[in-house]
């Protein structure tokens, strides 16, 4: 909306002046990560993790915002940090799980999963896991973990078309349909 754009201006400008103001950049870096567009929210992550190195939601934001970006060293090693800091959490997890899997590290990554899974149980990490699955021929965890996100978000669009994509293969094209 008109006065969201023109608030972000101000905060843009004031942020020029003040390039190592680690919470106003970290607040347009969220602005900006939570609108998608994170190339523009790395810059002022960055910034904002220039000037408070230690700040663990700063670490996750920035680590994500890399692995968005298919940075996948800066992503694991902020991701990693944040997690060492911060202790287990969601996103961190989830975060690192796909960054592994990307890059066909499919241990590490269902590990990270699983993790993701144990700190918050749901639909998403059901279908992180249930990916993975797909993606290494195990059928029957994918049903399996596809059909937990489902009942968790019967919405849940990727989960279906999944699901249809694992009973074709599966040789049961008429669940496929349901």
């Amino acid at each position: 909306d008109r006065q969201t754009a023109i608030g972000i201006d101000k905060l843009l400008r004031a942020a020029d002046l003040a390039d190592s103001n680690s919470a106003l950049n970290l607040f347009i870096g969220e602005h900006f990560f939570r609108d998608g567009q994170t190339q523009i929210a790395r810059t002022y992550l960055s910034r904002a993790h220039q000037a408070s190195p230690d700040d663990v939601r700063v670490s996750l934001l920035l680590g994500l915002s890399c692995a968005d970006d298919g940075d996948s060293a800066a992503a694991k090693e902020l991701l990693a940090n944040a997690l060492e800091r911060g202790g287990s959490c969601f996103a961190g997890h989830y975060g690192l799980g796909w960054v592994h899997m990307i890059e066909n590290r499919w241990r590490k990554a269902l590990s990270e999963f699983k993790r993701a899974l144990e700190v918050r149980p749901s639909p998403e990490a059901h279908f992180a896991l249930a990916s993975l699955y797909y993606r290494l021929d195990r059928d029957e965890l994918a049903r399996r973990h596809l059909n937990k996100a489902i009942e968790m978000d019967s919405g849940y669009e990727e989960a279906l078309q999944l699901l249809a994509v694992v009973y074709d293969r599966i040789g049961q094209p008429e669940l496929a349909r349901h």
